[in-house]
């Protein structure tokens, strides 16, 4: 079991089989093995202007930090894929501060690629062109 932040991009996880311990970690998977997810970015919440979220500032709402994640998730997928999303064979599913998250410090945006059909993959697939 690990933090989502402890996995680092390039390495792969399965979620929690319990979606009550979902918010709380995953299962780091070596990437040879099968798994469901594999990390392609990460970074921190910004602000419009692009200064870092500090922890002064409020929540800006689910609608507002999952619209950026999904804004940086889509502009970093063509670079680790080699296709653009809409040509691809994989997903995202990116993971994002939430309003009970937020209070606690965390401001980190992870991208995720993940097999549309939700399969299972084995190896990575960085530069897969699919």
């Amino acid at each position: 079991l690990s933090r989502l932040d402890q996995v680092l991009p390039g390495q792969c996880f399965d979620p929690l089989p319990d979606a009550a311990q979902r918010p709380y970690g995953v299962l780091a998977v070596p990437c040879g093995e099968p798994h469901r997810n594999e990390i392609f970015g990460r970074f921190p919440f910004r602000l419009d202007g692009g200064k870092a979220a500090g922890a002064s500032v409020p929540y800006p709402g689910e609608t507002a930090v999952r619209t950026f994640a999904e804004e940086q998730c889509y502009a970093q997928f063509e670079p680790w894929m080699g296709v653009p999303w809409t040509e691809s064979d994989y997903d995202i599913e990116s993971f994002y501060p939430s309003s009970q998250s937020w209070p606690k410090g965390d401001r980190t945006i992870t991208c995720t690629v993940v097999e549309f059909q939700g399969k299972r993959t084995t190896g990575s697939v960085r530069g897969a062109k699919t």
